[in-house]
């Protein structure tokens, strides 16, 4: 929580009284205290028989901006629906679309498929609308056909009969070969045996002696045993020799014939599977005519052909190769598409590609793992985000900047995710066709416009929600329409006519703006719903205006510890505040807490000093970095209304300073201008300050009292803390007569002044305020402010005669 004396809109409204009567204002009479709803506004008795709000009212501006909007096919015409929170823009812009019921814009079905010649960049094709899921069904049967029925389907008769001549002939010739050179090697006394050797097996020659064969290294055994004469293994070492090499050429003859008895039988194998799968393809390319799909065919048949046929063969399933990927899809008779992304990260707005994890800690990717974002689930449709939701991350904002400059989106890919091709996964970007709308606050909208030179161009159309309606009739029957559709909707008690006024009554307290109701319905909702609360708890069968009393004052009770700790601060004297007698250069302003949607009000304690010097008038808060710049520039515009009032001959020629005491944390806002331009003329004149009566309002270099913001809880905090330490009837406070009719005080306040026990007057120049403020002896004219300026002038003229003297001298 911040101090401040923030005015609340920031723009004071100029007195319109340019020939003040000189008197002191009057007290300001009870019934411009608080207003109230007249109940003749209301034709009913209980919400009952009010008919629901079916959209949020009151903002007709923002809703004929909003359904240009929504209609619009211009490009750049995005949305940005402007308004603070709690005025209703997410529910408008859904009820307005369940009103217009717009259609989608003209849009297709976008596939991603597998890219056989670069695994990595997935193939996009796009089909006519409301096409990709028959799409993505054929080639699901296609794939499981080629899981479950090929080889079936390879066992006819034709297919066998081929097969079986190929292999015939290859025998034949293989025979043709062998057969001569084994009878040779018979001949010679010779054998071929298959030696293991581990990984491989080799064919070699072996001798053969007694009618078994034995390894070539043993001849020299036998030749010793006697069993086998020398010559006789000389012989057969050279036979060895010589079928070894005849071996070796033989063997190079067969490798070829294998080898081209293997191309012939997969040539059969490639023509039956083609005549098998070409058939299966062609019936989708003639239910899809389009050029990308043929080619993503041909691509499937040249890679089944060419890659995968064997794998198909030995029972591997590769059927995920030949999938699609629908990303977007619009069945026949789908609704315009509205999505509403609450978490817009990168990977929700863009889409994104997921993963599988393998035992091995390793992952991988496809094409099928690709996934849409929000821009693609709207597309042909609209897309609604918080903006500050969108800014919260920057390169979610660069990426939608980005895709909305040129209609185009890339879905996230991560580059340590190995797709099954072992490379990474770089999807096509897909054309965009969705209308994006952007809802934030003011400061939002400033922001981007200034910042991001794109946002003006692509943000063309802007739905302004005002924060306040005007205070009527008709507002405030817009009011029993929203709490007739709260009550009805979330079964809620009815509400009489007098707690819908009380409510309307609320409504203009927080509006805080002259003849204005809040326009922020969610902050009225939410006391309709304690004061249901409160009634369910007593037993009523109607929400009352006292059970919206309570509700209001429980609300305010359960934020408003640190308004009760400060009076427990002025009541025990750890903070010093005077609030009777006068005291010269000292005088009680009025500042605001915020303790979120609440503002509480309490005096803050002002002084100044003043001497003969060259200093000018310094600012305390400001030396010491407190300051706001609002605030510094409305303690500059007193020095221009203090050369205004004193018209001073000589030039000014003193020293003066204003702080606000026991204050540590920041100061802005202007509507404590009045009352340090009361502190400091009293520290100049000497002539005290009532510290009964404290003050607000802006002033202007003329010396106008303009209006503030928050003036209702200003009041009401001057009047608790009086009350804290017992009311006087001497005490109230002086506000600007231009927030008279901004009023709606509590009632224990109104009370109080009807009694007599406050007061509350209003002043529309500075002439005003120092009538009621100061303190002047007894025998002066009635005229208090003549009298003020005519010793402040006197005073003037003092400073400027000591300024001259020398040093010396003084």
């Amino acid at each position: 929580m911040k101090e401040n004396t923030t005015s609340g809109n920031g723009i004071a409204k100029q007195s319109q009284v340019n020939n003040p009567h000189p008197a002191s204002p009057e007290p300001i009479n009870a019934v411009q205290l608080r207003w109230r709803c007249p109940l003749e506004w209301f034709e009913f008795e209980t919400t009952d028989s009010v008919p629901p709000a079916q959209m949020i009212l009151g903002q007709d501006d923002a809703s004929e901006s909003l359904r240009f909007g929504l209609e619009t096919r211009a490009p750049g015409h995005h949305i940005f629906v402007r308004g603070l929170a709690g005025t209703g823009r997410v529910t408008l812009v859904w009820e307005m679309m369940k009103q217009i019921q717009p259609s989608s814009h003209p849009s297709h079905d976008y596939c991603f498929v597998r890219n056989f010649e670069c695994p990595s960049r997935p193939t996009l094709i796009q089909l006519p609308r409301g096409a990709a899921p028959e799409f993505a069904s054929m080639l699901d049967e296609f794939a499981k056909f080629l899981t479950h029925g090929l080889q079936k389907a390879l066992e006819n008769k034709t297919f066998v009969d081929e097969r079986a001549a190929l292999e015939a002939s290859f025998n034949t010739r293989f025979q043709s070969l062998t057969e001569p050179f084994e009878s040779d090697l018979k001949a010679a006394g010779l054998a071929i045996t298959i030696v293991d050797l581990g990984t491989v097996q080799e064919a070699r020659l072996s001798p053969v002696f007694d009618g078994d064969a034995v390894p070539e290294d043993s001849l020299s055994t036998l030749v010793e045993e006697g069993k086998l004469d020398q010559a006789k293994a000389d012989e057969l070492h050279e036979s060895i020799k010589k079928f070894s090499q005849k071996m070796s050429e033989l063997e190079s003859k067969l490798e070829e014939i294998k080898i081209k008895a293997a191309e012939q039988e997969n040539t059969v194998l490639v023509k039956h599977t083609s005549a098998v799968l070409r058939p299966l393809l062609n019936r989708v390319a003639k239910k899809f005519r389009s050029e990308s799909v043929k080619e993503f065919l041909d691509a499937i048949l040249n890679d089944i052909t060419e890659q995968r046929l064997p794998a198909i063969i030995e029972g591997k399933d590769v059927s995920r190769l030949y999938r699609v990927n629908p990303v977007v899809s619009h069945p026949a008779g789908e609704p315009c598409p509205i999505v509403l992304e609450s978490t817009p990260t990168l990977a929700n707005l863009m889409g994104t590609v997921d993963r599988e994890w393998l035992k091995s800690g390793a992952s991988r990717t496809d094409h099928m793992m690709i996934q849409p974002g929000a821009l693609l689930r709207a597309d042909g449709g609209f897309l609604l985000l918080e903006a500050k939701e969108v800014l919260a991350d920057a390169e979610v904002w660069r990426a939608l900047i980005r895709t909305l400059r040129t209609d185009r989106i890339d879905i996230a890919s991560d580059d340590s995710v190995r797709p099954w091709s072992g490379q990474g996964l770089h999807p096509h970007s897909v054309p965009l066709n969705t209308k994006v709308i952007l809802i934030g606050d003011a400061d939002i909208f400033a922001l981007l416009d200034e910042f991001d030179q794109d946002f003006s161009h692509l943000f063309k159309v802007l739905a302004d929600f005002d924060s306040t309606v005007p205070r009527t009739s008709a507002s405030a029957n817009l009011y029993a329409r929203v709490l007739s559709r709260i009550a009805h909707d979330e079964k809620l008690l009815p509400f009489s006519k007098e707690a819908v006024a009380a409510l309307v009554e609320h409504g203009a307290r927080i509006a805080s703006g002259t003849r204005r109701l809040t326009a922020r319905f969610g902050r009225i909702g939410d006391i309709a719903r304690e004061a249901n609360f409160v009634a369910s708890h007593l037993q009523q069968p109607v929400v009352l205006d006292t059970h919206v009393d309570s509700a209001i004052q429980r609300t305010k009770r359960r934020g408003d510890l640190p308004a009760r700790r400060y009076r427990e601060f002025l009541t025990d004297g750890t903070m010093q505040l005077k609030l009777s007698g006068s005291v010269v250069g000292q005088i009680n302003g009025l500042a605001v807490v915020h303790a979120g949607p609440l503002v509480y009000g309490f005096p803050q304690r002002i002084t100044a000093t003043a001497s003969a010097g060259q200093a000018g008038i310094i600012n305390i808060e400001h030396e010491s970095d407190l300051s706001g710049s609002i605030h510094t520039k409305g303690f500059y515009i007193l020095g221009g209304l203090l050369r205004e009032v004193l018209a001073p001959e000589p030039p000014f020629a003193f020293e003066a300073s204003i702080a606000f005491e026991q204050s540590y944390g920041g100061i802005d806002g202007d509507s404590a201008s009045a009352a340090e331009m009361c502190s400091l003329l009293s520290a100049v004149t000497r002539i005290p300050l009532h510290q009964n009566i404290a003050i607000t309002g802006a002033i202007d270099q003329k010396g106008h009292v303009m209006a503030i913001g928050a003036a209702n809880e200003k009041i009401e905090g001057f009047f608790d803390t009086c009350a804290a330490v017992g009311l006087t009837g001497k005490q109230g406070v002086v506000i600007p007569a231009s927030n008279i009719p901004d009023l709606v005080l509590r009632s224990d306040v109104v009370d109080a002044c009807v009694d007599g026990d406050f007061h509350v007057r209003g002043a529309a120049t500075i002439r005003d305020a120092i009538n009621v403020l100061f303190d002047p002896p007894k025998h002066t004219e009635t005229d208090t402010y003549e009298y003020v300026i005519k010793i402040a002038k006197a005073q003037m003229r003092v400073y400027w005669n000591a300024a001259k003297e020398p040093i010396s001298t003084r």
